[in-house]
């Protein structure tokens, strides 16, 4: 595990440096696990990080991991990108940042875009699989990212690094450190990214800022980081329907509308636009040897706003009268609208890690506040009697607080036997109040108490082999979005959290020149949360709890260093999903010419595939060093089928796909310039035109008609091109 060199005080300039530049490393030892961990997991670093351009967001850096899927909207992975985790999605995999829950409080998603150049900014990444060990916070139910940002660097530098890309792609990175100067270091790091994007209105204008500074004196360190992030990007979340996509792959109907004469137009302004500030202030403590002891402050400030044109709205829908224009009454109208949101996030977190002898002993308390406002403003109408400027038609109110603690112990038998254990307790208060946009109140006050033990065994034998047995539970409240829906369902009570059991048994071989990992896992489900397959107007999956369901698999990494200049890499997943029993709550009406709604229709599935799960995955990944400081990689990734709603029904299934990427890196020295880096990327590289993700609608009719279907698709870019240059002074 990482930790701190301590040094008696008369060596206090030694000491100094090491509490500066360790500080960044300890306050995530909690939530990052070691190399012989029960936890399934992989590590990587900032080599690792370069293998994708870095125009492209995390999920893509993380792709070739075992049972990770990157997921693209706009098809280039630069822009809006989500990953699933051994088929669990965003809102199941918790993120920490230098140890602090990253996840947003209500949505419980990660949105990559709002923190764009992010992989320039890190020193590692942890992937967890499975419920994973507790952390500060919410705990991860699938999956589990842990990123720490670059710390203090020994001597000052200069760092500059370009991009460009297919789709008018393009980035730009600066940077400075200082060094480390009595104690104290400075590091910023400034990125702009853009894209036109590989489907209509798929373009991104990204910024992000990482500030860094710290000091160490004694037995002290502190540290405050502050990381900013803002965007403008298309609205990319339509998706394509299958019609339109057999006429133009790279379609989108967001923002699109007609004259009165007929013609097809699209509105500029079709965007989504987002701020987000993360301030952090950490301080470590050292006392004595063994113990170490840190606390971090971080406060979180989001706000922004969606803009569509909606054509032909009812003025009954934002809550105005009809308009009465030179005497022509106006029931409906063409009207842009900005849904906006705002929120403030407070997180208080506090760890001890203490080792002796062969105990260690690791307990953290984390306590948070999260405030937020979702409202609405009519910006414009094409038939405007007296509308208020701005118009705000709904407004709703969220508090949310939690509190969690965890202990954690670890003691090391003789023959190299470790024995684990790991409690923790969340508790969480949610409070929603406030009409949202169709005036459905949402008024729900809940509270969770949620109890997840863990416990294994691990046992280290022969030098280089290791075998682990772990079982882990895991619970996990509603997100905001699944509450709206279910009181629009008028079954507000029929929400659950679920809980998970996740057994997990390793086998770990390591060697300089060769390690191996295998892990089988069962997560079984009770009141699982899963997708329907439809999404909400701006984009979120609508979930349904389903009362027994369960993931089973095995994974297998390997890495081999053939020869002195060539590696070989690969993992391959092989899974099970299924919903042992499922009620499917389908939209009725009585013909499809009139829709009249009627009481939804449930429909009865058995041992049907739980969505967005495919049953195998895998990458390998060839690397070569030819000649001195250059690399040549190939990558090959699959992804099997995998169905979008939970009927496992075939005309609801994403085929299978694979697609391949190339790398060549070439490494230059020159007077002035400490180290320059040459990289070409070509992603897609045998032009696979495959689909990554969708949607489905459904609807049935009670006169015997056939259903009505709406379907979104997500293609992919074809093949593509990046080239950069990083230079370091």
């Amino acid at each position: 595990m990482l930790g701190v060199v301590f040094t008696p005080f008369w060596l206090a300039g030694q000491v100094q440096t090491n509490m500066a530049i360790t500080l960044d490393s300890v306050v995530v030892s909690a939530v990052a696990v070691g190399a012989t961990s029960l936890v399934a997991h992989t590590q990587l670093n900032k080599s690792d990080l370069r293998k994708s351009p870095a125009t492209m967001l995390l999920p893509f850096a993380i792709d070739l991991t075992p049972g990770v899927v990157g997921i693209s909207e706009n098809g280039t992975g630069v822009g809006n990108a989500y990953l699933r985790i051994r088929g669990s999605d965003a809102s199941r995999i918790g993120v920490t940042l230098n140890g602090v829950p990253l996840n947003d409080a209500e949505s419980q998603e990660v949105f990559w875009v709002n923190l764009p150049a992010l992989t320039g900014f890190l020193e590692r990444v942890q992937v967890q699989r499975g419920v994973g060990s507790s952390v500060a916070g919410p705990g991860a139910f699938g999956g589990g990212l842990h990123l720490q940002t670059i710390g203090a660097s020994p001597e000052e530098y200069g760092q500059v690094d370009m991009a460009v890309g297919s789709y008018r792609t393009y980035m730009t990175a600066i940077g400075l450190g200082i060094g480390i100067r009595k104690g104290f270091s400075l590091d910023l790091r400034y990125a702009h990214n853009q894209t036109e994007g590989y489907i209509r209105n798929g373009f991104a204008q990204m910024h992000s800022l990482f500030a860094r500074a710290g000091y160490g004196f004694g037995r002290h360190a502190f540290r405050l980081n502050w990381i900013w992030g803002a965007h403008v990007t298309g609205i990319t979340w339509e998706g394509v329907s299958p019609e339109m996509m057999a006429q133009d792959r790279r379609a989108n109907p967001s923002g699109a509308y007609f004259d009165a004469g007929g013609n097809l137009h699209y509105y500029d302004n079709e965007t989504d636009n987002y701020t987000q500030n993360h301030l952090q202030f950490s301080w470590l403590f050292a006392p004595v040897a063994g113990l170490k002891w840190s606390t971090t402050m971080n406060y979180t400030r989001g706000d922004g706003f969606y803009e569509n044109y909606k054509p032909d709205r009812k003025y009954a829908s934002y809550g105005l009268n009809n308009q009465d224009i030179n005497g022509i009454l106006f029931s409906r109208s063409d009207v842009i609208q900005r849904v906006q949101m705002g929120n403030h996030y407070y997180v208080l977190s506090s760890m001890v890690d203490y080792r002796y002898d062969s105990w260690r002993f690791l307990s953290g308390l984390t306590g948070s506040v999260y405030r937020g406002a979702h409202y609405g403003d009519l910006i414009w109408a094409m038939y405007n009697q007296h509308i208020p400027e701005n118009y705000e038609w709904y407004r709703n109110h969220s508090r949310k607080q939690e509190v969690s603690l965890f202990v954690q112990s670890e003691y090391d038998f003789t023959g190299g036997v470790t024995a684990f254990t790991d409690l923790q307790y969340r508790v969480i208060n949610y409070h929603l109040e406030g009409p949202d946009k169709d005036f459905v109140l949402l008024d729900q006050d809940v509270k969770y108490r949620f109890f997840n033990p863990k416990m294994g065994v691990n046992w280290h034998f022969l030098t280089c082999h290791q075998i682990h047995l772990g079982f882990f539970t895991g619970h996990k409240e509603p997100s905001r979005s699944d509450y709206k829906e279910a009181v629009k369902a008028g079954r507000p009570n029929d929400l659950l959290s679920e809980r998970m059991y996740d057994w997990e048994f390793g086998y770990r071989y390591q060697r300089p020149s060769a390690q191996m990992e295998m892990t089988l896992y069962y997560m079984d489900y009770k009141d699982q949360l899963v997708p329907t397959g439809k999404l909400t107007e701006t984009g979120y999956v609508v979930k349904e709890n389903v009362a027994s369901s369960y993931r089973t698999g095995v994974e297998v990494a390997a890495k081999w260093q053939v020869l002195h200049f060539l590696r070989l890499d690969g993992n391959i997943c092989w899974s099970r999903n299924r919903i042992r029993e499922y009620t499917a709550w389908v939209d009725y009406y009585d013909n499809p010419d009139a829709w009249g709604a009627l009481p939804q229709k449930a429909e009865k599935y058995r041992n049907v595939s739980l969505a967005y799960s495919p049953s195998c995955t895998g990458m390998a990944l060839v690397e070569a060093t030819p000649w001195k400081e250059s690399v040549v990689s190939l990558k090959i990734k699959y992804v099997d089928k995998q169905f979008y709603d939970n009927t496992g029904n075939d005309s609801r299934a994403l085929p299978a796909y694979w697609t391949g990427g190339l790398r060549f890196s070439q490494q230059f020295n020159f007077k002035g310039v400490s180290e320059a880096i040459f990289s070409l990327y070509v992603d897609n590289l045998f032009n696979r035109k495959y689909i990554d993700n969708a949607w489905v609608y459904r609807a049935a009719f009670a006169d015997g008609s056939g259903d009505y279907t709406e379907t979104g698709l997500f293609p992919q870019a074809e093949i593509n091109i990046t080239l950069s240059l990083s230079l370091k002074f």
